[in-house]
Parts: C-alpha cells; sequence; structure tokens
C-alpha cells in the first residue's frame, strides 16, 4: 500500500506542484520587471497624470467665457466689492471651489 502512496504523491509532485512553482516563479520575475520598468518611468508617469487633471479641470471649467452681443455680463470683485459690467467679448472668470464662502468686501 506505501508504494502506491508514493507513487500518487511523485505523480502529484510531478504534474501539480512543479509546474505550480514554475508558474509562481515565472509570475514572480514578470512582476518586478514590470515594477521596474515602471520605477523607472514614475517622474514621466507623475508629471503626465498631473498635465492630464490640470487639461481636464480647464475643459471642464474654462477660465474664460464669451459675453455675445445683446448679452450682459456682471464681474464683481470678492476681495473689495467693485463690479465691472462687460457688453461684448471674452472676460476672463475667477474660480472658487463650489459651496466654499467667499470672503465679506
Amino acid at each position: 500500500m506505501s508504494d502506491r502512496f508514493e507513487a500518487l504523491l511523485s505523480l502529484v509532485q510531478r504534474t501539480l506542484v512543479e509546474p505550480l512553482s514554475r508558474l509562481g516563479a515565472a509570475t514572480g520575475r514578470a512582476i518586478r520587471s514590470l515594477g521596474t520598468g515602471a520605477s523607472r518611468r514614475r517622474t514621466g508617469l507623475v508629471i503626465t497624470a498631473i498635465c492630464a487633471a490640470l487639461a481636464y479641470a480647464l475643459y471642464i471649467r474654462p477660465p474664460f467665457t464669451t459675453v455675445h452681443r445683446g448679452e450682459l455680463l456682471v464681474r464683481t470683485n470678492s476681495f473689495d466689492g467693485t463690479a465691472i459690467a462687460y457688453s461684448a467679448g471674452t472676460v476672463l472668470v475667477s474660480w472658487h471651489p463650489p459651496g466654499a464662502p467667499l470672503p465679506d468686501p
């Protein structure tokens, strides 16, 4: 009976354990090579991500608005309370986070 059990164990060792250990080693090498490649390019990836986030923010909330003929845009300075009216052209729009309190004039 022990010969059959040893034969079964050697079969399991050859067919399951050895291939899985080779697969695990290959996976570990692949992850390490990807990690070193990413660490070499980390600065470029970070700069690209920051530029993409800034471009997206400018696309969503552009810093300029256009006043068409016949429209009136009033821009109020939240620091000193002055107001300027624009009737045509492109106007710089200040941005503040939504829901943030504006300073008292």
